[in-house]
Formats: C-alpha cells, structure tokens, sequence
C-alpha cells in the first residue's frame, strides 16, 4: 500500500502505519493522520470550536484580523511573591546607603540589586502589558506594549511560510520539584522548521482560541502535529 503523506506527499514508511489504529506518521513533517483500509483518508473528526476566552479581545476587519489579550491574567504568582521578598531584602542595605553617605554598600549588593531591578520591571509589565496579534493576507505580527521586555519583542512573519499552527504544553518552572505547566502556540513553517510565536499562557484554551482564529483567517485546514497538546482546552 502506498501512504503518502497528505501534508507534505512524502511517502511513508510501513514502520510509521499502523494497521489495527488506522494511523500513521510523516517522517518528514510529523503529521498525524488516519486513512481506511483502501489507503483513503477519511475526513477527520472536526474538533469542537473554542468560544472566545475571557479576558481576550478580537477584532475583524476587512482584510485584517486582530487578537489582543492582557499579561495580568497569565502573570506568574511565583515570580510576583519571589520579586516583593527579593528586594523587601535588599530595602535595609539600600536606606542604610542612601543615609550613611556609605555608597559602598550599593557595590557589595550590586548584583543582586540589578536582579531586583529586573523583577521588578518584569512585574510591573505583568500588570500594564497586553499582547496583539495582527493578521493579514500577508503577514502575522506580534507586538507587546506599552513596556518593552527583552526576549520578547516585535516578531513579523510572512504568512505564507506558515504551513500549520498548534498548541503545546511545556514546563515553564519548578515549585518544590513539581513542574509548572504553561501553553504556547507554535507554527510548523513550510521548509519544516518550528517557530514559537506566544507562550507563556496559563490555559489551553487561550492557546486554542488563537490557533483556530488565525488558521480560520489565513484559510489553513486543521491538522494534527506530532507536538501538539490534546488535552482538554480549559
């Protein structure tokens, strides 16, 4: 039986099909999908839709499309508690500085004033910063504003490299061992390579919700990736 890939056409090696699930795998693209005994493909069971998350703008234009969501519902209640106590600590050694004359002080804690600094700006982005996804026929951009963050800054891609987005689920820390899990929205390219696009979102659906708008407005059928996330969406 010849099984090719109806992603990328490649052909698909027997140990890749599995007869008794009806499934196979493209080693070239990762593409899950299902076929009849005939080698067809039958027509996938269509997944539920996701109703616009809470908290998630959307906005459709002529041509355009534009999804907007606020940090403050996904920032990390770790990193809020972790950033007050690390420089609740270092209040003392800085007022003892200030009023001594004794600037040598702020050399000994330098370091880890600049950490603090850093926690600091990071949280109060948490709290003010939105993200917006603009789409077009041509492009997909992603800005984070009004507060630039380092690693997270303008990302334009040209629309037509992208081949299929989807949903992941990864570890984005550790609490006392256990992992912390966040949902990112990642996009399988043309040439095969994989792009991140957002991460750092605390539910499934918020991921979801993206993908399905985005894949709907640049007319991309929905197909199953090795990578992604299956799991419940809320």
């Amino acid at each position: 039986m010849d099984l090719p890939c109806p992603q990328c056409q490649s052909p698909v090696p027997a140990s890749n099909v599995n007869i008794q699930e009806l499934a196979a795998k493209c080693d070239r693209c990762q593409t899950v999908f299902f076929f009849d005994r005939d080698g067809s493909r039958p027509d996938p069971p269509a997944r539920p839709a996701v109703e616009l998350p809470d908290g998630m703008k959307v906005s459709r234009m002529l041509g355009e499309l534009e999804l907007s969501y606020s940090w403050r519902r996904h920032a990390s209640g770790f990193l809020l508690v972790f950033g007050l106590f690390w420089n609740a600590m270092l209040i003392p050694f800085v007022l003892v500085a200030v009023s001594s004359g004794q600037y040598m002080i702020f050399l000994g804690i330098g370091l880890h004033l600049l950490v603090g600094i850093g926690l600091l700006y990071y949280i109060l982005a948490s709290f003010l910063n939105s993200t917006y996804i603009t789409v077009t026929s041509f492009e997909l951009q992603i800005e984070h504003r009004p507060l630039p963050v380092p690693m997270r800054s303008k990302r334009v891609l040209s629309a037509r490299q992208i081949a299929q987005l989807y949903t992941s689920k990864y570890t984005s820390s550790r609490t006392n061992g256990q992992p912390n899990w966040s949902f990112a929205v990642d996009a399988l390219l043309q040439n095969q390579s994989r792009v991140r696009l957002l991460s750092g979102l605390k539910t499934a659906g918020y991921a979801r919700y993206l993908e399905q708008e985005i894949e709907r407005f640049l007319n991309l059928e929905d197909r199953r990736v090795k990578e992604e996330w299956t799991g419940p969406y809320t």
